[in-house]
């Protein structure tokens, strides 16, 4: 079992920083058990816009950085955007902003 200041590790996702983002922004996240993990970008009308995270990532906290880009490299325009941490039995979401 993992600990971190006294408590079980648990599945977390926290907010994006820095919030708004320009022209990067950082989400830190904890597993308790290795397992599959997909972290991807979406756009306020629900459209995919980026994948960061698609394997197995091993127990502890990590971090994902996106550089407010699509997956075919494209700036995105500002506005709000939902990142999603999803795991096999989980789902846990973000707000953030890219202000340009």
């Amino acid at each position: 079992m993992l600990f971190r200041s006294g408590a079980a590790l648990s599945l977390s996702l926290g907010n994006a920083f820095p919030n708004p983002a320009n022209p990067t922004t950082t989400w830190s996240y904890s597993l308790p058990a290795e397992q599959f993990v997909q972290m991807a970008v979406y756009n306020a009308m629900g459209q995919q816009v980026r994948v960061l995270v698609n394997r197995n990532v091993s127990a502890g906290v990590h971090q994902a950085t996106w550089d407010t880009r699509d997956d075919t490299g494209r700036e995105l325009a500002s506005g709000v955007y939902i990142c999603v941490l999803q795991t096999p039995t989980s789902r846990l979401l973000s707000r953030v902003t890219i202000v340009r």
